[in-house]
């Protein structure tokens, strides 16, 4: 199981009740929202290799050309960012849905090849020897001067792919999991999919322990649409464990 939490906004936030409406209609028609790179919060998202000029300039390759050329590729790519956890990690209900007025959707994992974990590094890389070559055979393919990449260069672009699952060592409280989905075009800040294309399908609701009554209800009869459980998270005060209470709500 996979969790996704989702913020509903208050009136400190501009256009507010038009973007609450739109998250809670994406809940009820099945679908996701797919970010591009450059719309998460993490300065160094899809960053985690350092290119160095005095190791490609010898080669033909200059850092200038070989960002723009991995930045017209990610920009096809919508991320999907998920957790293990919602009741233990309080920083996830603060942080993502905006101090606990949102909810947290429980995802089961109908094709796990989708999935991939996250991993936390101290530094970032520098892989810069294997690449000059292999944007070579990239741009000859796209030029029609060769019909397709060689295997090493399949390998290269494999481990540049599971690059995009680094970050550095101080988000691990996410215990992030991601889907990554190619749309083979810019997608701007990003593009909505249905839950089934990507291999997830929401099992249960959590309703944060701040939710608005609004919200509570609308959440509720949503989850009933889409024959989801729902619960709503509560402290406890019985035990020693700073962790919440998941209440079945029927």
């Amino acid at each position: 199981m996979l969790c996704k939490f989702y913020p509903l906004l208050d009136e400190w936030f501009a256009n507010y009740e038009q973007v609450n409406e739109n998250r809670l209609a994406l809940l009820e028609e099945n679908e996701f929202w797919m970010s591009s790179y450059s719309n998460l919060n993490d300065p160094y998202e899809f960053k985690a290799l350092l290119y160095e000029e005095a190791h490609l300039a010898p080669k033909g390759l200059h850092t200038d050309a070989l960002y723009q050329f991995i930045k017209e590729r990610q920009s096809h790519y919508g991320i999907g960012c998920f957790s293990t956890n919602f009741s233990r990690n309080m920083p996830m209900w603060a942080h993502y849905a905006n101090n606990h007025k949102g909810y947290c959707v429980e995802y089961e994992v109908i094709d796990p090849r989708n999935i991939f974990k996250v991993f936390y590094e101290e530094k970032r890389q520098r892989p810069t020897f294997l690449f000059p070559s292999a944007v070579q055979e990239i741009q000859e393919v796209e030029q029609g001067k060769r019909r397709r990449i060689s295997n090493n260069t399949e390998v290269i672009f494999l481990l540049l792919f599971l690059t995009n699952f680094m970050k550095h060592e101080t988000w691990s409280y996410e215990d992030e999991y991601r889907i990554l989905y190619n749309f083979h075009r810019n997608i701007g800040e990003g593009r909505t999919i249905s839950n089934g294309k990507l291999g997830i399908w929401p099992k249960s609701i959590y309703l944060g322990l701040a939710i608005s009554d609004v919200h509570r209800s609308a959440s509720i009869e949503i989850a009933r649409k889409l024959r989801c459980a729902v619960y709503q998270m509560k402290l406890d005060d019985n035990s020693e464990l700073f962790e919440l209470l998941a209440m079945r709500i029927d």
